[in-house]
């Protein structure tokens, strides 16, 4: 099912860019109310569980009976992670449409170099340009990745976010009861067929 469920998000994320790039007012960041409309595309995706499989790591976790962090920099290290299905065809997509992707991660900025290395050797795109690897602790970025994808969001026109948890969508913690009402008239307006 979890294998299922990446390649179902990755293609049905693959089938809507062309949709975006047509649609100039397409955006993916609630925030972004300034003129967007005519910069560059940019995509922005969270790496562990998002881009990167790191179900080895836990596997090892629990033989060894341990937790997060112990083993976790010796495991980005060895630069060995596995894509999730379905994301090499997608982000080769976006790299052939001339979307900027940019990887806005937790992961410390102590690991840049052995993610950027596992990234490449996985065959995803990434440019050297710009800084498209956003890490913790990089230029004293927290936890919170507001001020990444604002960063981002000056200069490209954000058509997709991808994570695998709230925090990498929105600002942290902003999850609210309006974001909570929001997805209730959805529901509403979409009920499940009888």
């Amino acid at each position: 099912e979890y294998k299922a469920n990446a390649t179902q998000t990755y293609a049905s994320a693959k089938r809507n860019i062309d949709k975006a790039l047509m649609e100039k007012s397409w955006t993916a960041l609630l925030n972004q109310k300034e003129e967007y409309e005519d910069l560059p595309p940019a995509i922005i995706l969270d790496i562990d569980e998002a881009v990167l499989d790191n179900s080895e790591h836990q596997v090892r976790s629990i033989k060894n009976g341990t937790s997060y962090p112990t083993g976790w920099k010796e495991w980005v290290s060895e630069e060995s992670a596995k894509p999730l299905p379905g994301v090499v065809d997608y982000l080769s997509y976006a790299d052939s449409k001339k979307i900027k992707i940019f990887y806005v991660t937790n992961r410390t900025h102590d690991l840049e170099e052995y993610t950027k290395n596992n990234i490449k050797a996985i065959g995803l795109p990434f440019d050297d340009d710009i800084d498209v690897l956003l890490m913790k602790n990089e230029k004293g970025w927290s936890s919170d990745k507001t001020s990444r994808r604002n960063l981002i969001k000056k200069d490209y026109r954000v058509i997709q976010i991808i994570g695998d948890q709230l925090d990498d969508l929105y600002k942290k913690g902003a999850f609210s009861d309006e974001m909570a009402a929001k997805i209730k008239a959805v529901k509403d307006n979409n009920p499940k067929p009888s």
